[in-house]
């Protein structure tokens, strides 16, 4: 997600903190491990983020206030186990997730950047291509999960077009809706426009998505290769990742020359560009409002 949410630090950062999460990681590896510093770093728009300094290395914690919702990180954890399991591309590896006092957090391993080459996009797009390349049974998930902070629907469902529309557009237009974001006649033209997709989308088999693939979710690491994170996994069409990446500036063109080297995109993609991104706007104008809603606007009466 592209926008700050005024999040606070957490006052459980304390000695107490340090301790449990000694504890936990002494356990986990078999051997004392002392933690000898937390740095606030720059890590996102939902939580806070920290690079933990620890007498065997350095890992990248992300905390938030949220007690209650740990299944927030826990089907993070998952979605990023489940992109890593297919090896296409570099992904944190998981180490922790838990509570402790008013807060839940995930521990993950902590990557240093890098300085990217002349064959980073190239690689990037490949690689991505390779992640797409793996399919599952249906459009969907195994469970919901999130995107961002906003909980997200993965009901298995047969064809994209069905899923599309009852997955991801009319949940959040009915939000809007109801937040007033939206007028009630103005509902119409959403139904039209999902009665509309399978004309305007071509088949194609069901791809592991990143789900939330902008340039704040990716990084390069020393290798000079990316990594990904933060990511929002279901199968879906992988043009919505192709979207997502042109959303806000876009990636460098020889990314998507590459992707289209080893995973030809369908003809025609880039006149659906705007289409599949109405999912992730419709998301930011229900979190953020303002400019995203009019964007939304925009895009149903385009394809309506």
């Amino acid at each position: 997600m592209n926008e700050n949410t005024g999040h606070l630090l957490n006052p459980e950062f304390s000695t107490n903190f340090k301790q449990h999460l000694s504890d936990r990681l002494s356990d986990y590896y078999n051997r004392t491990v002392q933690i000898q510093a937390l740095e606030e770093v720059c890590g996102g728009d939902i939580n806070k983020a920290y690079k933990v300094v620890t007498s065997i290395g350095a890992f990248f914690l992300k905390q938030n206030d949220a007690l209650g919702k740990e299944e927030m990180f826990l089907r993070e954890k998952e979605g990023l186990d489940m992109l890593s399991q297919t090896k296409a591309i570099h992904v944190p590896a998981v180490i922790l997730s838990g509570n402790f006092g008013s807060s839940i957090y995930l521990l993950i391993e902590y990557v240093e950047k890098g300085t990217s080459g002349a064959a980073f996009w190239f690689h990037f797009g490949s690689s991505m291509a390779c992640l797409h390349s793996n399919t599952g049974p249906g459009f969907g998930f195994e469970r919901d999960n999130y995107i961002g902070y906003l909980g997200q629907s993965n009901k298995w469902t047969a064809d994209w077009t069905d899923f599309f529309a009852a997955e991801r557009i009319l949940p959040l237009v009915k939000m809007l809706v109801n937040k007033k974001n939206l007028l009630p006649e103005e509902f119409h033209l959403v139904h039209r426009l999902c009665s509309r997709l399978p004309s305007l989308i071509p088949s194609e088999p069901p791809a592991l998505l990143h789900g939330d693939l902008w340039s704040g979710n990716f990084l390069v690491n020393t290798a000079g290769k990316p990594c990904i994170f933060d990511p929002a996994v279901y199968y879906g069409h992988r043009e919505m990742d192709i979207a997502m990446t042109l959303l806000f500036g876009g990636f460098d063109q020889q990314f998507y020359a590459a992707y289209n080297e080893v995973l030809p995109l369908q003809p025609g993609w880039e006149e659906r560009v705007s289409l599949f991104q109405l999912y992730p706007l419709l998301v930011h104008a229900i979190l953020f409002g303002g400019q995203y809603v009019a964007a939304c606007k925009q895009i149903i009466k385009r394809y309506a």
